[in-house]
């Protein structure tokens, strides 16, 4: 049972991680986006506190990450990661208001029941 909690605190990072690094790349990469190849435009965006704060909970999610590996089978435990692809989107339409059609909540959905159908399977041996 612990590796369900350690699992949802590495997928909790790595959301809440892209969409810092979201913020941070929106905020201060505009110009970077629009010339790449100005160091300054590289330095201003990867020193925003908010791309920052995003690798930091990066690094955080992928220590979990190895930790989870350590102990437990990579079918299992990947598995579970898969709630990042459920998460996230959802997490970019709250913060972001990015829209989700309805073939993407339907793929967000099926990622859900394959995460679930995981859980159930693995309860089962």
């Amino acid at each position: 049972m612990r590796v369900y909690g350690i699992v949802l605190a590495c997928v909790f990072c790595n959301v809440t991680a892209q969409i810092l690094l979201k913020v941070g790349a929106g905020t201060s990469g505009v110009q970077l986006y629009q010339n790449p190849t100005e160091p300054a435009h590289w330095w201003t965006t990867l020193s925003s506190w908010p791309l920052l704060a995003g690798i930091a909970l990066w690094t955080t999610s992928t220590l979990l990450w190895i930790y989870v590996l350590s102990g437990h089978e990579l079918t299992f435990a990947y598995a579970l990661y898969g709630l990042n692809y459920v998460l996230t989107p959802l997490a970019a339409n709250v913060v972001f208001h990015e829209t989700l059609k309805p073939v993407q909540v339907a793929g967000v959905a099926l990622i859900a029941l394959g995460v679930g159908l995981t859980v159930i399977g693995r309860e089962q041996v």
